[in-house]
């Protein structure tokens, strides 16, 4: 899934587009409530900063890179309950997991 790279002749499809911004609504939503007073273009741009961290550590985690977490860490779902700590706006005390 992560070696995918679609033909540079090919368009992205428009609801694969509209699934993404979906997905980024999904991340900004509780941002919107963390932080009313954030511009919405703000928050658009940390819910996709926040998305490419996940994605990033995920990615570089399946490639066995020194600075992954291990796979047993992620298999063992401690990145998912930061991951949902983060969006409830709990930093658990200054640990990832």
């Amino acid at each position: 899934m992560f070696d995918h790279s679609p033909p540079e002749t090919s368009p992205t499809l428009k609801w694969h587009l509209d699934e993404h911004l979906f997905l980024m609504d999904v991340i900004a939503e509780p941002l919107a409530e963390l932080q009313p007073g954030m511009a919405a273009e703000d928050r658009a741009i940390r819910a996709r900063t926040l998305f490419g961290a996940v994605h990033g550590v995920v990615s570089i985690s399946l490639e066995g890179r020194f600075v992954g977490l291990p796979l047993e860490r992620l298999a063992r779902g401690r990145w998912m309950s930061w991951c949902r700590r983060l969006r409830r706006g709990r930093s658990g005390g200054g640990r990832w997991g």
